[in-house]
């Protein structure tokens, strides 16, 4: 019954009534399933802050247990069906809060990020993000200076956005340029400053003190992917997933159903149109007020993608791997900007526990799998699910041989 059920996920398509993966897309599926699978059995070694919370992973795991019998028919699926990616993902964000991780913090709050993954990445300051302005906690920084220097680089011609070190990107976030006064400038600081995370992201982004960095703004000319809403345009922003230290692929911040970029650093648009979102989310369209934002993906866009891959996706990788083992952890993603002439390629946040649902059907069941797979294998077989450890991995055994047949199915056309 696994074996149909990952056939069925792999081979259905949500937004075409249920049909089948187009040619074009079938050895894309077929090679991203076997790199995750390589990602989950690498020699990666986890931080061992990872692995310290040892009865929340042997928690879940039970969970996994339970839900893997539940598969089968004449059972409730109403668990079964949030056996996925996204299901993984607000299941580590629930227990965050009873885990709190105090040393993987740096993750999420953006000042210290910033030097981190540039000592990982051997680079001079400003030149893996973006040029910092000022940058402060609340506990330190003076408004009225920070405000002093943005209206200075402001007065230069450049734009600038400030956002806060907490919480997600889209957080009370604003763009200014040299038409702000300086009380907008002063408002737009504090705001970031005063901006409350929401209970539903990971306790490592709501514990963050809070605290507001302001830097040079991005510009993919054209490149930026268009909007019907203020602010009418956004960078051209990847969004690289990496997995136990190994890059899976990348999606677009604008459009993370239509296009996936390989691990190689070649994009592909998704033939069928819209992948969809997985099942447990109970979706089967992107939200209409998404689509209402974004619309389709212009040519255009795609074209320019391709070209700005193609000089920058070796300096984009091989930092993303660096910062992936600097952090040490089963999955961490990192957002790029694409574009600007001036500034190349650009980091411009890491997120750990997040942004699941950008991962298109075909690949959320094997995301979960794999990562219950790739922390079995790094502990050693010490975890006893209360007497089923012999059996768990006796269906791992079997999982690994049956996640061989999908992929050769899947690359024959034959499920």
């Amino acid at each position: 019954f696994w074996l149909k059920c990952v056939v069925d996920s792999c081979m259905s398509c949500s937004l075409t009534g249920g049909g089948r993966i187009q040619d074009e897309d079938r050895a894309v599926v077929s090679r991203v399933l076997q790199r995750i699978r390589e990602a989950a059995e690498s020699d990666f070694a986890l931080d061992p802050r990872c692995l310290v919370a040892r009865p929340v992973l042997d928690s879940f795991l039970q969970e996994c247990w339970d839900a893997i019998a539940l598969h089968g028919p004449g059972h409730d699926q109403d668990r079964a069906k949030n056996w996925d990616w996204s299901g993984v993902v607000w299941w580590r964000i629930k227990y965050s809060y009873k885990w709190q991780p105090f040393g993987l913090t740096w993750v999420d709050d953006k000042i210290e990020q910033i030097s981190i993954c540039e000592a990982a990445c051997h680079c001079h300051p400003n030149t893996l993000f973006c040029p910092v302005v000022a940058q402060g906690h609340r506990a330190s920084c003076n408004v009225d200076d920070m405000t002093d220097r943005v209206i200075a680089v402001l007065g230069s011609g450049k734009g600038v956005v400030v956002k806060p070190t907490h919480g997600s990107e889209c957080l009370a976030v604003s763009v200014l340029d040299s038409n702000c006064s300086p009380d907008a400038v002063r408002a737009s600081i504090v705001e970031a400053l005063d901006a409350q995370a929401e209970r539903s992201e990971s306790w490592l982004q709501v514990s963050r003190p809070h605290g507001v960095i302001v830097m040079e703004l991005y510009d993919s000319g054209p490149a930026s992917c268009p909007m019907t809403v203020a602010p009418w345009k956004i960078p051209l922003e990847l969004k690289v997933q990496t997995f136990f230290g190994k890059i899976i692929g990348a999606t677009l911040r604008a459009y993370p159903w239509q296009v996936f970029v390989e691990y190689d650093g070649v994009p592909h648009r998704w033939r069928c149109g819209e992948f969809g979102f997985p099942q447990g989310s109970f979706r089967k369209h992107p939200p209409r007020s998404w689509r209402k934002k974004w619309g389709d993906m212009p040519d255009a866009i795609f074209d320019l993608l391709k070209q700005h891959l193609q000089s920058g996706w070796d300096f984009i990788a091989r930092n993303s791997v660096r910062v992936a083992d600097r952090a040490g952890l089963d999955e961490l993603r990192l957002d790029w900007y694409l574009g600007d002439a001036g500034m190349g390629p650009r980091l411009g946040e890491l997120t750990y526990i997040g942004g699941a649902d950008v991962m298109v059907q075909p690949f959320q069941k094997h995301l979960c799998d794999c990562w219950v797979y790739g922390h079995m294998l790094r502990s050693h077989g010490v975890i006893d699910l209360q007497g089923r450890g012999a059996g768990l991995k006796e269906y791992w055994r079997r999982w690994r041989e049956q996640h061989r047949r999908v992929v050769l199915a899947i690359a024959s056309g034959h499920p």
